[in-house]
C-alpha cells in the first residue's frame, strides 16, 4: 500500500509536458477497458486530447511567451501551442506502441486485445 501511495504522489507532481503524456496514455487504456469502444479509434481520441490538454496543462498562450519581433505573436503563441499538443500525442502513442504494450499488455488480461466483430455480411449460399 506504501509503494501505491508513493506512485500517486509522484504522478501528482507531474508538470508540463510529462503531465500531458501521462493523461493521453491513461485516457487511452481507459478506453481500452470500456468494452463498447472499439480499439482502432483510440489513436484518434488520443490526437483529438493533446492540444487541448497542451493548453490546459502546460500554459495557455499568450502575447508576451513569443519572441519579440514576431509578426501575430497571439496567434503564434496559439499555434505554437496546439502543434506541441499534437506532436505530444505522436510522443504518447508511440511510447505506448513501442514500450508499455510490451511491458504492460501483456501481463494484464484485461487489456488484451478485443477481437473485432466483422463488418461485412457472410456470403449468400451457393446454390
Amino acid at each position: 500500500m506504501e509503494l501505491l501511495e508513493k506512485f500517486i504522489v509522484q504522478i501528482t507532481g507531474l508538470r508540463g509536458p510529462t503531465a500531458v503524456v501521462f493523461c493521453i496514455v491513461f485516457v487511452g487504456y481507459a478506453l481500452k477497458m470500456v468494452p463498447v469502444f472499439p480499439n482502432r479509434f483510440i489513436p484518434l481520441v488520443s490526437f483529438c486530447l493533446g492540444p487541448p490538454l497542451t493548453l490546459f496543462l502546460v500554459c495557455w498562450p499568450t502575447p508576451g511567451s513569443m519572441e519579440p519581433g514576431v509578426r501575430w505573436p497571439e496567434i503564434a503563441a496559439w499555434t505554437t501551442l496546439i502543434i506541441q499538443g499534437f506532436l505530444l500525442s505522436c510522443l504518447a502513442w508511440i511510447s505506448h506502441a513501442k514500450i508499455l504494450r510490451q511491458l504492460i499488455d501483456d501481463k494484464i488480461p484485461a487489456l488484451k486485445s478485443k477481437p473485432e466483430k466483422p463488418t461485412s455480411l457472410p456470403a449468400p449460399p451457393v446454390v
